[in-house]
């Protein structure tokens, strides 16, 4: 919805509940991944390995083709699954603010280490299921970190068993028959007491028709060191144990122990099944985004593959003389095998996706000018480890990490200043004086990610971090978190790049203005071209302009005097290359930084959206599962290009339109690109509370617990963050039974911290949103429950969008039907509009408390000019709409709402509409009807021309409309 985007542009100014000054996220895009564990260049080296006698190929269809986790990879499937999955119960830690200014005492959410479980299962066989696929999964992606992560701190971690022996083939084995498992075939993998050494477990696989030869024979027990080497003793892998258990329970059926997937979990066959997300829950997607994360080189890769081939070769009853498995073998091994190897000579140039993904990337690095593409997906700072730079080490504590947003906005500003547009990497040798830590960072990380993620910024805090330079100002004593503000932004920078006399001279003439030895409004365009040398010389792209008009002199956090720029005049670093502009905007507050980026669109922007619409026609009838994560990649990214153009974005037009199908599926909701997006999260967050208003949801909903994770993954000490990601709390008060440790009130909070806009525009957007009739009308008795009291109330209420759009939502297309002719039309009675005004008018009466001196009956009575001023008489609205109308509570200045809010044709309009209907609204048997007629009838005769209409058409009309129903 537009006020996402609107909210956090960077014209907008914030002000921070807790300190009165800035308080600003950082926002860094960044365009196309070139990387991920298998690069897309080595997918096509690894396509090209052969099996067999050289005959065999991987199927581009099969689970193995390495395309595959390429995309799953992008597509973020189960890094939204780990961290947001209904059926795990994250671990946060909150830690409550205890300052009395900070709204309701919200702190900050951080995850803990080890920080999923698997929510209690119940009796039934899909909830036992759910339970234990959720529990392998948190056991293969541990995710101690705030990123999705195979590796763990822990003793007891598959991972940890797995690199342990990565030295020896078992390892690559082990996955190979966990693999095979997932596919149906039964492979004789168990855990074993070890013979010769009492205790002890060893996991085996024995070769076939080999005595005493295996395929894995490796020890359960793993040996504990610490940092220098020392053994301290042994641990049982107990995670791997149980990870191998129930893959292999998944295939025997005659056990006790087996465990059965149910078939909505099966891997998709069409697009359709695909869009319900349930094969994110399939045991096979689970092992496949494993080995897909866990295994990096191409060398690697195909030994795996050839494991996977030898074990499942075992599997087939018979063979040809070759040796190569017989094509007519029909039993599941045989079909597992033709689903994953194919003939080389049967190979399709259709099916070559590896080569259309590739064209899509040579387009993408055709729009890059800067590393970051705006509009796509937020990332924001993170809780980081301290650097200890004499130990070379970070610490382990987690309650000493610290959030690193001077150091983020740093490393945004250094991806710009080492990206190549050429050959679209990162590369320092343009700086002389880099230093080793700076090298070695661009050397790791020498391509732009799809993010900056948990890992990258910390392995940045040993760049930035600690520095021997005592001007660099740190907030901690040993050294860490950089204390924000442009003169020591620019000691890192000189520290890291070997002192250039440029920077030095800009340093200097900043701090002269501190000192104030010199003025700041003469120097203000010395400092631009004094910056404009040193990021030029810092640049690889040397096509860059410097701009920056204000700044303001403030103590810094530390009580230093200290340098800021203006949100109005923020730093701005123009890049431009192949016609394509790029620009990266610092804004840097006393207390926050920002950093955002906004790319200009050209034809290559334009020949990338062209291509990807026409994979997406390309493959709009899938009919495989590879066919199905091209198209919804291609969806994906479609979209990011779209709003990183300029174009109009709202995620929820993405959302799959049968809402009702998300309370017991969140999962279709994970298929939509990453949600660390904060406006996808609220998005959804939003839109659930508006769908389930007047629903009673338990606790153990999966919808609930699914935003409940979104909830508490964002950081509620923001409050930018937490206005966005909780404003759906004002349509649904039941927020408070399904968020209980959240203990946030939107009757009591500040309603700048509920929204941005008044009740109108609120009302509006969600009118926009095209939702069944009830859920707006309940959005709207909620917003008035919570604005009802809004000194602005009255003005809101009386303006004509709100009203009007509660109409058409009653009577649908009634704001594009010109005239309606009452003898056309019947009401529906049975689904009476009368009723629903009545529930309105009845939480008017409770909710709303007016300003100076207006009542609800003003109110009522601008509705009624509203409803008659496009010449539509529908009486069963006007009616209700004038029986509330109570002329003897009507304030004195409803004169002057009639003159100022009304044309001159509109209260013609409503006076006509009086006059017609004059029979029905007058009770002969009570004096006071005909009272109010003639109060109304004289008000809007005062203000409209005179109108006439003769006693015969009225009373026809009023025939019609009882012959109708209406009266």
């Amino acid at each position: 919805m537009k006020e996402y985007s609107t909210l956090l542009r960077r014209n907008q100014k914030e002000e921070s509940v807790l300190s009165k000054k800035r308080y600003i996220m950082v926002f860094l895009c960044i365009i196309k991944s070139l990387y991920a564990q298998i690069e897309l260049e080595n997918a096509e080296k690894i396509q090209e390995m052969r099996l067999g006698d050289g005959h065999l190929a991987i199927h581009p269809e099969g689970p193995l083709y390495p395309l595959r986790g390429y995309l799953l990879d992008r597509c973020k499937y189960m890094q939204n699954m780990r961290m947001y999955l209904s059926d795990a119960d994250i671990k946060y830690n909150l830690n409550r603010s205890n300052r009395p200014t900070d709204s309701n005492h919200i702190g900050t959410c951080t995850r803990k280490p080890l920080n999923g479980i698997a929510c209690t299962s119940e009796d039934d066989k899909k909830s036992e299921y759910l339970w234990q696929f959720t529990q392998q999964m948190i056991t293969m992606f541990p995710t101690e970190g705030e990123h999705l992560s195979i590796e763990s701190d822990s003793s007891d971690s598959f991972t940890r068993f797995l690199r342990e022996h990565r030295d020896r083939p078992d390892s690559l084995y082990t996955l190979a028959a966990l693999f095979l498992l997932t596919e149906g075939v039964s492979i004789p993998i168990k855990i074993v007491n070890e013979s010769r050494n009492t205790g002890n477990k060893i996991l085996v696989l024995k070769k076939k028709g080999a005595e005493g030869r295996f395929h894995i024979n490796l020890s359960m027990a793993i040996e504990d060191k610490t940092e220098d080497g020392r053994v301290t003793g042994s641990v049982y892998q107990k995670k791997t144990e149980e990870l191998v258990n129930f893959f292999s329970s998944l295939n025997n059926t005659k056990s006790l122990s087996f465990l059965e997937v149910p078939e909505e979990f099966s891997m998709p066959n069409t697009y359709k099944e695909f869009l319900t997300g349930n094969f994110l829950n399939s045991p096979k997607f689970l092992i496949q985004s494993y080995f897909f994360e866990y295994i990096d080189t191409v060398e690697i890769y195909e030994k795996f593959v050839r494991a996977v081939y030898e074990l499942l070769t075992e599997q087939i009853p018979s063979s040809d003389e070759s040796g190569n498995p017989c094509i007519e073998a029909e039993d599941k091994a045989q079909e597992v095998f033709n689903s994953l190897f194919i003939k080389k000579t049967s190979l399709q140039s259709s099916l070559n996706y590896i080569a259309d993904i590739s064209k899509l990337k040579e387009a993408g690095k055709m729009c890059m000018c800067i590393p970051f593409m705006s509009g796509m997906q937020p990332s924001r700072y993170i809780h980081t480890p301290p650097y200890y730079r004499s130990k070379g080490t970070l610490e382990t504590d987690r309650d000493l990490y610290y959030p690193n947003i001077m150091e983020t906005v740093l490393l945004s500003l250094f991806c710009c200043f080492v990206f190549d547009p050429v050959t679209k990497k990162y590369t320092t040798d343009h700086i002389p004086g880099a230093s080793k830590d700076l090298q070695n960072f661009f050397r790791k990380y020498n391509a732009p990610t799809i993010e900056i993620d948990y890992l990258m910024q910390r392995n940045w805090s040993r760049v930035v971090s600690d520095l021997p330079c005592k001007r660099i100002k740190y907030s901690r004593k040993n050294n860490n978190e950089i204390v924000p503000g442009v003169t020591n932004m620019l000691y890192v920078i000189s520290e890291i790049t070997g002192h250039n006399a440029d920077i030095e001279t800009a340093i200097t003439c900043l701090e002269n203005i501190c000192n104030d030895e010199e003025s700041s409004g003469v120097e203000c365009s010395k400092i631009k071209s004094l910056l404009q040398k040193a990021f030029e010389y810092l640049s690889k792209n040397k096509n860059v302009n410097v701009d920056w008009r204000e700044f303001e002199i403030m103590q810094s956090s530390l009580g230093y005097k200290e340098l800021f720029v203006t949100k109005k005049d923020p730093i701005e670093l123009l890049y431009t290359f192949n016609n394509m502009k790029g620009e990266i905007t610092l804004e840097i507050g006393c207390m926050y930084p920002e950093a955002f980026t906004t790319v200009s669109v050209n034809c290559y922007t334009t020949e990338l959206e062209s291509k990807l619409i026409q994979m997406k026609e390309k493959h709009s009838n899938a009919n495989t599962y590879m066919e199905c994560l091209v198209l919804q990649y291609a969806s994906v990214k479609l979209t990011q290009l779209s709003r990183a153009m300029g174009k109009y974005y709202d995620f929820a037009s993405q959302m799959p339109s049968d809402i009702c199908s998300w309370y017991n599926n969140p999962t279709c909701l994970l298929l939509y690109g990453d949600l660390e997006n904060i406006e996808k999260k609220s998005c959804i967050v939003e839109m659930f509370l508006i769908h389930s208003n007047g629903k009673a949801l338990d606790c153990q909903n999966p919808m609930v617990r699914f935003t409940f994770n979104l909830i508490r993954s964002v950081p509620l000490e923001d409050p930018n963050v937490r206005k966005l990601i909780l404003k759906g709390c004002v349509y649904n008060e039941k927020y408070r039974q399904y968020y209980p440790w959240l203990e946030y009130d939107v009757d009591t909070v500040s309603k700048e911290e509920l929204f941005s806009k008044d009740i109108e525009l609120i009302f509006n957007s969600i009118n926009a949103l095209n939702l069944p009739e009830g859920m707006v009308i309940k959005s709207f008795i909620s917003l008035l429950r919570v604005y009802g009291r809004d000194r602005n109330i009255f003005y809101n209420l009386t303006g004509d969008w709100v009203f009007l759009n509660i109409i058409d939502e009653l009577h649908k297309d009634f704001l594009a039907i010109e005239y309606l002719d009452p003898n056309e039309f019947k009401a529906p009675i049975e689904n009476s509009p009368a009723n629903t005004l009545g529930s309105i008018f009845y939480a008017l009466d409770k909710y709303v408390v007016l300003s100076c001196g207006y009542t609800i009956s003003d109110v009522y009575m601008c509705w009624f000019v509203y409803l008659c001023s496009k010449y539509k008489l529908l009486i069963y609205l006007v009616m209700p709409i004038y029986t509330s109308i109570d002329c003897t509570s009507m304030s004195n200045r409803v004169e002057t709402i009639i003159f100022s809010k009304f044309s001159k044709d509109q209260l013609s309009n409503a006076l006509s509409s009086l006059k017609r209907i004059e029979y029905a609204l007058i009770d002969g048997n009570n004096p006071k009807s005909q009272i109010k007629y003639n109060t109304l009838k004289e008000l809007f005769e005062k203000y409209a021309p005179c109108t006439s209409l003769s006693r015969n058409k009225t009373l026809g009309r009023l025939t019609a409309y009882k012959t109708l129903g209406y009266i």
